[in-house]
């Protein structure tokens, strides 16, 4: 049936109806007439078929031709061209089928006759691509938050429809093969992306290799302890509950049977695999938040920051405490619309965050806040605030009962390594030096995305459904806020001890900002794509140089543990300052029991008189007594009683100095001396 010339121009007749009315109306026909499927390939339609209510029977499909010469207009009341917007097969629609003419180009509306004469230029700007937006032409006019409206109620006509067509595949097909379906699924473009930001992200840990840590060899030794305690009930030799800053039958021990698998080696790759789990629950979570371009540049921005190369690279209590806090908060976003309260599975997590490592506490909070905004949008204020309430009763339930369980020296811990820590002399200055390095462009990033998300937010489609501006105020201010917690608390006690490790706890929260600025600052068709990646690249470069500065910051304890063991002997005492690596490097020594090594940081001794002396005289008296074998030192940790040490040995003619082995790092060099008693007839 061909159209008359009064047909075509009332088709023609402009709507008064704003984009986002147009796409609610569409929705709202979807879904009275779901079981209308559409042909393969894309459809073109115009605006007024969109809004216009049609009869659920139609006659037979109109043909449209390719180009209508538009009518007169009047010069005082020019006519607003309709938008023509594409709906491919994914978008529900509830008109009858248009037959259309086949075509190599896309369809679009000329509301003026222009000049044959004068070449006709369109800037690229003014023209979205079909494939990533579904928009064919912008209409001209149209402004950016037109166009954007626009955009994002298409893309949900296609969610609707992708959503109500699974929906009925999964009724016909068997249990079985629906659970196949998910649990195989075939990779895709993002899927690479995030492959490629997790392998790098294991380069950046693996790079830089050294002997154990002096927190390493202690929680590795301590869980051989422990596991030999519970297992054989084995003599302990030291409450490490007391000074531990995490529960030591937890960490410690699953590190101890990776450490029985591979050494410290595969201890370390335990806390890579808690970290990469960690970034790729943080790109689920923000990709649920600000969608999947602003998920994957949060993950790309989380691997490269100093904080997580090197925890990944080190067996200590933090890269299982940032993996359990992730999780936490992935099941708090991706459970925060479902009626039934599935969030509360969030407390397990938190439980065991808090229990890995204490100062993990500080971060509970801000798991709670996402809960709660993750919530605005479907269950409204009340029913949101009830969320975390609840999550937070259950938690600290959990929590008291498992201290109160596992006796006072818990709490000693827990105050002595969090609640009540020591301060100590760092200057300020210092302390917010570090803080711009490891985390400064990364907190710069996230404000800036802050303030975008806020005053001039642009929602990508496959992202949930956004609070108004101030829900998104008070949850940009909890991330941000979150970013600044460990420092602010470290500045509080005048202390940069593991502040590269704290940092990388509200890095963690405040990804996901940083990637939505970093999509900002790219634009929606990367039109400053090289902006994105000369800020990655710096990213990737102090990466680099800062683990390997972190790495090289302690000496290899392979000389010193050899000189060690040359000189041990049954029932033999060894003095030395760092103590935890050679106990850890000489636990398969009989003649070197982690009783028989001794540090420099506190001790109590009898002397032969029966006389009890503590601190440095404790030191000065059992070397005057002949206690021990062998004394190391290097001026590094406790340079104070060093110096009283070396007194007493040189007033002692039964201790000569055997070796000095010097090593650079890179905070300089450090020179560790020797000293060995004479043995009998020896001297």
């Amino acid at each position: 049936m061909s159209m008359t010339d009064d047909e075509i121009t009332a088709a023609q007749a402009p709507t008064i109806q704003t984009p986002t009315v147009r796409a609610r109306e569409a929705m709202q026909l979807a879904a009275q007439a779901p079981e209308q499927a559409a042909a393969p390939g894309p459809r073109i339609v115009s605006a007024d078929a969109v809004t216009q209510r049609l009869p659920a029977a139609s006659a037979a499909p109109i043909a449209v031709p390719q180009r209508v010469p538009a009518p007169q207009q009047d010069p005082v009341t020019p006519q607003i061209p309709a938008p023509a917007i594409a709906l491919d097969n994914a978008a529900p629609m509830s008109m009858p089928r248009m037959s259309m003419p086949p075509m190599s180009t896309p369809v679009q509306s000329d509301p003026e006759p222009q000049d044959s004469s004068t070449p006709r230029s369109i800037d690229w700007k003014q023209s979205i691509p079909y494939d990533q937006t579904g928009v064919l032409i912008r209409p001209k006019g149209w402004t950016n938050d037109q166009i954007e409206t626009a955009l994002i109620d298409v893309m949900a006509l296609r969610r609707l429809r992708k959503s109500a067509g699974a929906a009925a595949e999964e009724d016909t097909r068997p249990r079985w093969r629906r659970l196949v379906s998910w649990l195989v699924r075939l990779p895709n473009a993002r899927h690479a992306v995030l492959a490629a930001i997790l392998t790098l992200q294991a380069a950046l840990s693996l790079r830089n290799t050294n002997t154990a840590f002096m927190d390493e060899a202690l929680y590795l030794y301590s869980g051989h302890l422990e596991l030999g305690h519970l297992v054989h009930g084995a003599p302990l030799y030291d409450d490490f509950s007391t000074y531990f800053s995490g529960a030591p039958v937890l960490y410690p021990v699953l590190g101890a049977l990776a450490d029985q698998l591979g050494g410290v080696f595969a201890a370390r790759l335990l806390s890579l695999l808690f970290m990469l789990g960690a970034t790729g629950l943080l790109y689920l979570t923000a990709r649920r938040i600000f969608g999947m371009r602003a998920g994957l540049l949060a993950a790309g921005l989380f691997s490269t920051t100093e904080s997580v190369a090197f925890v990944g690279g080190l067996a200590t209590y933090d890269a299982p405490a940032i993996f359990l806090l992730a999780l936490a908060g992935w099941i708090v976003v991706r459970f925060a619309k479902s009626p039934w309260p599935f969030y509360l599975l969030a407390v397990v997590p938190l439980a065991l965050a808090v229990g890995t490592k204490y100062a993990a506490l500080l971060f509970v909070p801000t798991v709670l806040a996402l809960a709660c905004f993750g919530a605005l949008t479907t269950h409204g204020r009340w029913w949101s605030l009830l969320r975390p309430m609840s999550l937070g009763l259950m938690l600290s339930a959990m929590i008291y009962g498992l201290v109160k369980l596992a006796g006072a020296d818990y709490w000693t811990g827990i105050s002595s390594t969090t609640t009540a820590r020591a301060s100590g002399t760092t200057p300020t200055s210092h302390i917010l030096n570090e803080v711009a390095q490891w985390g400064g462009l990364m907190f710069a990033l996230a404000a800036l995305g802050g303030v975008l998300y806020v005053w001039r937010p642009r929602f990508a489609y496959d992202a949930a459904d956004q609070p108004g501006r101030a829900g998104r105020l008070g949850l940009v201010i909890v991330l941000l806020g979150t970013a600044l917690l460990a420092p602010v608390d470290q500045l509080h006690l005048h202390t940069d001890v593991s502040l590269y490790k704290h940092v990388g706890f509200g890095l963690l929260f405040a990804a996901p900002l940083a990637g939505y600025g970093m999509q900002r600052l790219i634009g929606a068709h990367y039109q400053r794509i090289q902006l994105g990646i000369a800020v990655w690249v710096i990213a990737l470069a102090l990466s680099v140089t800062q683990t390997t500065n972190l790495f090289q910051a302690w000496p290899s304890s392979t000389k010193l543990v050899a000189t060690i063991r040359h000189y041990s002997q049954p029932r033999g005492e060894y003095l030395v300052e760092n103590s935890a690596p050679v106990i850890y490097s000489l636990r398969d020594d009989v003649n070197a029991e982690p009783y028989q090594i001794i540090s420099t940081f506190t001790w109590q001794f009898t002397d032969l008189e029966g006389r009890s002396f503590t601190g440095a005289a404790a030191y000065t008296a059992a070397i005057r007594d002949d206690f021990f074998n062998v004394v190391a030192f290097d001026y590094s940790a406790t340079a104070g009683v060093d110096g009283q040490i070396l007194t007493a040995l040189k007033a002692n003619h039964d201790y000569y100095l055997t070796t000095t082995i010097t090593q650079q790092t890179s905070q300089g060099y450090d020179t560790y001396f020797v000293w060995v008693k004479w043995e009998p007839g020896q001297k």
